[in-house]
């Protein structure tokens, strides 16, 4: 994977707080039901559902992708 398309949980901080970054989890769906809790904010995608759904995320974001 290259380098650019990592970030580090301090710069996906920094970019939530300026607004410009969106959690994306894309937990699966048996995982989703066995959570006590995800980070708030953050957007569910499941992964079966990734491509029929991305046209309804901003484009003018950044993402952290990550699968809780």
């Amino acid at each position: 994977m290259s380098d650019d398309l990592r970030i580090t949980p301090q710069a996906a901080n920094e970019g939530i707080r300026r607004g410009d970054t969106i959690l994306l989890d894309v937990v699966g769906e048996a995982a989703w039901r066995s959570l006590r809790e995800v980070p708030a904010g953050s957007i569910r995608l499941p992964p079966e559902e990734a491509v029929e759904r991305s046209d309804r995320l901003p484009r003018d974001k950044s993402f952290a992708v990550f699968c809780t």
